[in-house]
């Protein structure tokens, strides 16, 4: 069973990853809305993944990745984010993103990002 996170506002975009999500079998998710209170959750728990919206109300996802990385680099994180990828990976370097995701997700994405995730695991 994979664990993932999801961070930001439940009506933003990440509703549509919620709803596929959670149509999956295998996967649990657990939401927080504030990027702090995310922070206090991966202190306690074990999380497969965390997907980050790009924006939080109190953080920027690329913010909150860069304080998951100085607290826990092992944790794999994607990040929602409708940048072009040149302008994502010239900000993003360096915080070992596993992926940019779509605003609005397709079962396509869905199920890529959860192999990414299975293939890594399976490593381990």
């Amino acid at each position: 069973m994979n664990h993932f996170l999801l961070v930001g506002r439940a009506d933003g975009n990440l509703k549509g990853y919620t709803e596929l999500l959670n149509s999956e079998s295998g996967i649990t998710t657990t939401h927080a809305e504030l990027g702090q209170d995310a922070l206090e959750l991966i202190s306690d728990r074990i999380i497969d993944l965390i997907i980050v919206d790009e924006r939080l109300s109190d953080y920027t996802g690329l913010e909150f990745i860069e304080m998951v990385v100085k607290s826990n680099p092992m944790i794999l994180c994607a990040l929602i984010s409708s940048l072009s990828a040149k302008e994502f990976h010239d900000l993003s370097e360096g915080l070992g993103i596993l992926s940019q995701l779509p605003t609005h997700p397709t079962s396509k994405d869905i199920n890529d990002i959860i192999q990414k995730v299975s293939n890594i695991i399976d490593m381990i």
